[in-house]
């Protein structure tokens, strides 16, 4: 009776660590999930603006020149902030893509992840903000929220604040 109490506490030992790998790569997922939607909704947003930012200055007929008199400076500022402010967000829309797909691709295989020490004197050691995948798991990238979330800080918390602010300088 004994023999079967401990390979019983055993293998549900197994399936309890195996339990809290699993919660822990599912984290992860949410972690991915929750930082891909933040970068494609607002990929999304400077797709819609940038197409009706176009739309509106493909469409708008201005009035009979004859009747209204525009000082040709106004009508060049406002040419010029209507095509800047679509190709302002055609270029976050792209940058947003370019982010999410880095996410994405890194973040899709389930594995471990060993980040280099970084050494000064050793030029051939990357700096601690690029991650090299260690032999035992050639294909995986990141297991833990922690590593993700090290991963998102280093590499891409800069480039998404640049976003919103881009984001942001094209609405009035």
């Amino acid at each position: 009776h004994r023999e079967y109490y401990v390979k019983w506490r055993h293998q549900d030992l197994n399936f309890r660590a195996l339990e809290r790998e699993w919660r822990r790569i599912d984290n992860k997922r949410h972690a991915v999930d929750e930082k891909s939607k933040q970068v494609t909704l607002i990929a999304e947003l400077c797709a819609l603006i940038s197409g009706f930012q176009t739309m509106m200055f493909y469409e708008t007929e201005l009035p009979d020149l004859e009747q209204h008199r525009f000082p040709d400076a106004l009508l060049c500022v406002w040419g010029v902030s209507c095509v800047s402010v679509a190709c302002l967000y055609i270029l976050c829309m792209v940058l947003a893509g370019f982010i999410n797909f880095s996410i994405l691709q890194v973040s899709a295989h389930e594995g471990t992840l060993s980040r280099p020490q970084h050494h000064t004197h050793d030029p051939s050691v990357p700096p601690p903000d690029t991650y090299t995948l260690d032999g035992s798991n050639p294909e995986g990238s990141m297991q833990g929220v922690d590593q993700f979330m090290h991963f998102w800080h280093a590499r891409f918390d800069h480039k998404f604040c640049s976003l919103v602010r881009a984001f942001s300088l094209g609405i009035p």
